[in-house]
């Protein structure tokens, strides 16, 4: 043959019609001169071992010298994806659409393996004569290509478009008898292990298998109501989850995401807004277990026989979380694919997600992804990173900025302070009692309501999750202005923000606008008009006025006249008769009488906090307070030392109620002494950290009461001696002293030597002990706190 393939040499030079005829010519001897193969079957550089006998060969090592005759006849330097989508296309042939046999399967599995390899973006891939070919080329090559070949989990070769690719991972286990389509192979089985959604991803979109999320959905079971969350509509991880959706900490990590995975060509717009689309239509639903069935898109036919224990999916715009599986990392994952999902699948690469979505706190997303190596870009967009968490406290130290005027309009994007008192709950307490979250306004709720002033609206916020609350429940912030005194007179906005009505300019035109608001809050239910009447009454307290003290004085004894006046259903007395409305005139008490001394009390706290604020703030520049929108708010205060009694007190109420619950379970039927042991550690943490709270506002998130005990003791100067040894001791109960680990070991097995458990190991001792030194502890703590 060496005599032939140098005559051919010179011939093909000096005859190219020659050429075009051997093109199609089986003229390359292979397997030691018992096969001839045509110049498409054969790649230069091919290992020996890639070999699909008969359809792909290697160039024979003793006819190297006429490589450039065999690359001018079209064999190429380096294998194909033609190729091999032909080699799939003769196997297809050769086993006419049955299962393969065993050999069968192995050179189908090594031309799926070839085909991919050669479709990577970074290939590079030498033609004839040295000619360089780029991706651009190999996939222009495949466009042309109508039929592919792939085989199924069947062991069958079918048509690529016929197949479907198993893209959701968690459902194939559920659709194995009762489902209408083919499945690709595993493309691992080809030894394929790169990212398999990537690899079909770099098929020609005519040649493409189905994907299984496009065909096939979940739906939560008929009757799965029975497996509601126990914690019905105070379940901590539906609203977690809620807040970390709808906070803009999460958009704004979204597009840090995805720009740090595009680069320059990620739309960052489109992303924002598509994420904005998704957390507002969807919502959270927490469930104590999820069992589905799986329909198929189209028709919503159910699936046969695939029903299942799930752990998180979408249907109808809900989010079905199972809380049973929340602590697990299968759930964790399975939340990222499905958020990914609900997003149109933006990130490849799920793990920086996940540290997204198990945050404790949305203000603590920037923190995780700097430490996961995560770009920060500059945006475009408004970034209010600096903006405290929606539904967390506002310190005490900000709520004189809280603007107490109830004559307001809200619009979309608003930040505003929510609050969460109910006047009606302890009407005859004086102490303090007003508390206030961060929210943000999402629309206005549709009202039957025509009032002036904004009374009577209602509102949908964003405050960790959404509500539909009223207007007199929203507080404005004002602009801090150390330099002088707060603006006396607020005014009425209207949706625009700008003032509808001017300034008093004399106390005739307050009363008189104090009046008019007051006539249009009669006409609200008496639960509403009490929150506009104690609003107005605090917005013209002299207390809350310290530099015009005549003009509100005088203006708030107007308002009690005017009470009784409305209550008693006498006519306003007009300007023209002499006087001002009620001026002149005592109507007597009314059913208001009995709350004036509460609101005092918190007309003189607010003026407290803002005398504690400008001591704090003197001299400081206000300008990180605007947000992207050029809205006041106050940032997060986290660091800033701010006391929050009110958060204390709250901590410190749900202590006692662990260490009554510890006392109970030690008096009841079937006592589990560690579990006694375990609720009075967890009472004194409960009661160290409302320490924490009540004197800088925030608290460490530690477990080892002993040790925080100590530093906490030797902080408060005098106030907790003994509270260290005493924390220690029941920390360490069970055990030697100072291991300081009780939380633990009276909970997992694997702390104590086997096979004993902690059930085991506490006897009734350890427990009357526990319970001793806990009540020791709260008596401490609450002697501080008060």
């Amino acid at each position: 043959m060496r005599k032939v393939y140098a005559f051919l040499c010179k011939a093909t030079s000096d005859d190219a019609s020659l050429k075009e005829i051997l093109v199609n010519v089986p003229c390359i001897v292979v397997e030691n001169g018992r096969r001839l193969v045509r110049p498409e079957q054969i790649a230069i550089n091919l290992e020996a071992d890639d070999e699909i006998r008969p359809y792909l060969y290697s160039m024979p090592m003793e006819l190297g010298e006429y490589n450039k005759l065999f690359v001018s006849l079209g064999a190429p330097e380096k294998p194909t994806p033609m190729q091999y989508v032909k080699v799939l296309e003769e196997f297809y042939a050769l086993s006419r659409g049955e299962p393969l046999d065993p050999n069968e399967k192995v050179g189908t599995h090594r031309a799926v393996y070839g085909m991919f390899h050669s479709l990577r973006p970074e290939s590079l891939i030498n033609f004839g004569g040295g000619r360089p070919s780029q991706t651009r080329d190999i996939e222009d090559a495949l466009q042309d290509v109508l039929c592919l070949y792939l085989p199924s989990r069947k062991k069958r070769l079918q048509k690529s478009t016929d197949l479907v690719f198993d893209d959701t991972p968690h459902f194939i286990n559920r659709v194995k008898e009762g489902f209408h389509y083919p499945i690709l192979v595993p493309l691992k089985d080809c030894h394929l292990f790169d990212d398999e959604q990537e690899l079909i991803s770099r098929l020609p979109t005519q040649l493409r298998p189905k994907y299984l999320s496009s065909l096939v959905q979940e739906q939560l079971c008929d009757g799965d109501e029975q497996t509601a969350c126990v914690m019905g509509n105070n379940c901590v991880l539906e609203s977690k989850l809620t807040s970390l959706l709808l906070s803009t900490h999460f958009s704004q990590a979204i597009v840090r995401l995805c720009k740090h995975t595009h680069g320059d060509l990620c739309d960052e717009k489109k992303v924002a807004d598509t994420v904005g689309k998704f957390v507002s239509t969807v919502k959270v639903c927490c469930k104590q277990h999820l069992t589905s069935h799986l329909v198929y898109t189209e028709s919503h036919e159910q699936i046969k026989g695939s029903d299942g224990k799930s752990f998180c999916f979408i249907e109808d715009n809900t989010l079905y979380v199972a809380h049973t599986d929340s602590t697990s990392k299968r759930f964790q994952w399975k939340l990222t694919r499905v958020i990914n999902n609900g997003l149109g699948r933006p990130l490849a690469d799920l793990l920086p997600l996940m540290f997204v979505l198990t945050v404790d706190d949305p203000s603590d997303i920037s923190r995780e992804l700097d430490m996961a190596d995560i770009k920060r870009y500059t945006s475009g967009q408004q970034n209010d990173s600096s903006l405290p968490t929606l539904g967390t406290p506002i310190p005490e130290m900000y709520h004189h900025l809280l603007k107490s005027n109830p004559a307001h309009f809200f619009t979309p994007g608003d930040y505003v302070g929510f609050e969460v008192y109910d006047p009606d709950e302890s009407d005859s307490e004086e102490e303090y009692t007003m508390s206030f979250l961060y929210a943000q306004v999402i629309k206005e709720a549709s009202t039957d309501t025509e009032l002036k002033f904004g009374l009577g609206r209602k509102y949908v916020i964003n405050v960790g999750h959404t509500k539909t609350v009223s207007a007199a429940d929203l507080y404005k912030f004002c602009r801090p202005n150390v330099a002088g005194p707060l603006v006396l007179y607020e005014g009425e906005t209207d949706e625009e923000g700008t003032s509808t009505v001017k300034p008093p300019q004399s106390l005739e035109d307050a009363m008189e606008e104090v009046s008019n608001i007051l006539e249009e809050a009669w006409k609200l239910p008496e639960k509403e008009r009490k929150k506009v009447v104690r609003r107005l009454y605090l917005q013209w307290h002299p207390d809350k006025n310290p530099d015009s003290i005549e003009l509100a004085t005088e203006v708030c004894k107007h308002i009690q006249a005017e009470l009784s006046r409305l209550e008693k259903g006498l006519p306003r007395k007009s300007r023209g008769e002499g006087g001002s409305a009620s001026g002149g005139f005592d109507f007597g008490e009314s059913s208001f009488s009995s709350s004036f001394n509460r609101w005092n009390s918190h007309a003189r706290f607010h003026s407290q906090q803002r005398e504690r604020f400008y001591e704090h703030y003197r001299g400081d520049d206000f300008s990180g307070w605007r947000t992207g929108s050029g809205q006041w708010v106050p940032p997060r205060s986290d660091g800033d030392g701010f006391p929050n009694p009110r958060e204390a007190a709250r901590w410190h109420r749900q202590a006692t109620a662990d260490l009554q619950a510890a006392r109970d379970s030690l008096s009841g039927p079937g006592s589990s002494f560690e579990w006694t042991c375990l609720m009075c550690h967890q009472a004194v943490e409960k009661a160290l950290k409302s320490v924490q709270l009540g004197k800088c506002g925030k608290y460490e998130m530690i477990h080892q009461i002993g040790g925080m005990a100590r530093v906490l003791e030797a902080s408060c100067r005098g106030e907790l001696v003994g509270v260290g040894d005493a924390a220690m001791e029941l920390s360490s109960i069970g055990s030697y002293l100072g291991c300081d680990d009780v939380y633990l070991r009276a909970r997992y097995p694997n702390f104590h030597p086997a096979p004993g458990v902690p059930n085991d190991m506490f006897t009734c001792q350890h427990a009357e002990r526990a319970i001793h030194l806990a009540h020791t502890i709260l008596d401490m703590t609450q002697k501080v706190l008060s």
